[in-house]
């Protein structure tokens, strides 16, 4: 089972705690820990956990998601992971992996693994 955890977003006034579900999804043949952030009861945002920086605004799919299911159910964390990991493949192969990594690793460290 996913936990819940605690970690840092930067603001314009610093950083904030935020809570989330972290998740390893990767990005080409880089693993690296992600966080499903919480926007009022469930996921809606995915993050990059190491900078706390919005990777992905899911909560936009999620009409559309369950409209294709046919379940407007509230969808489990396993589910968000893997629309999650569905939309980073697609990001891979539109921008490249050296690409988004580089990137997201040019960026200031607020949660240190």
């Amino acid at each position: 089972m996913t936990m819940k955890i605690d970690f840092k977003v930067p603001t314009i006034d610093g950083p904030v705690n935020a809570t989330g579900y972290r998740v390893w999804l990767r990005v080409g043949n880089v693993t690296r820990p992600f966080v499903l952030q919480i926007k009022g009861e469930q996921p809606s945002q995915l993050t990059d956990y190491a900078s706390g920086y919005k990777v992905y605004d899911m909560a936009n799919d999620q009409l559309a998601f369950q409209v294709m299911r046919g379940d407007f159910t509230t969808p489990s964390v396993a589910v968000w992971r893997a629309r999650a990991q569905h939309w980073l493949q697609s990001l891979v192969e539109t921008k490249g992996a050296d690409t988004i990594l580089a990137k997201m690793n040019g960026v200031p460290v607020l949660n240190p693994l």
